[in-house]
């Protein structure tokens, strides 16, 4: 058998271990739902709603800083989270700042 192995200047891509997930903003102060898994690390999220208690992570496609106003009903929004996740027990739970990486709008 022929084992093919990679050209010693190729490499990888990284494997990302933390989770990215897609989201749509349903309300006002970063409350999304319809939360798709992406990559990483695979969380039981449901069909819940969530609120991402961040603001000074917020980014367009660009990597410019955006506000949480900049924000509408219906856009979609990619969501970085750190490994560690917690979701305050709260209806709509909240995730807290130092979970998130960054928010993209796309």
């Amino acid at each position: 058998m022929l084992a093919i192995m990679p050209h010693p200047h190729q490499r990888r891509a990284p494997i990302q271990k933390n989770p990215v997930y897609s989201a749509v903003i349903y309300d006002k102060n970063l409350r999304v739902n319809q939360m798709t898994w992406i990559s990483g690390e695979k969380y039981n999220f449901g069909d819940s709603k969530y609120e991402l208690q961040t603001e000074e992570k917020i980014f367009n496609l660009k990597g410019n800083k955006i506000e949480v106003g900049d924000l509408k009903i219906g856009d979609k929004v990619k969501i970085y989270f750190t490994s560690d996740i917690a979701v305050l027990e709260t209806y709509p739970g909240k995730i807290e700042s130092k979970c998130i990486s960054k928010v993209v709008k796309q």
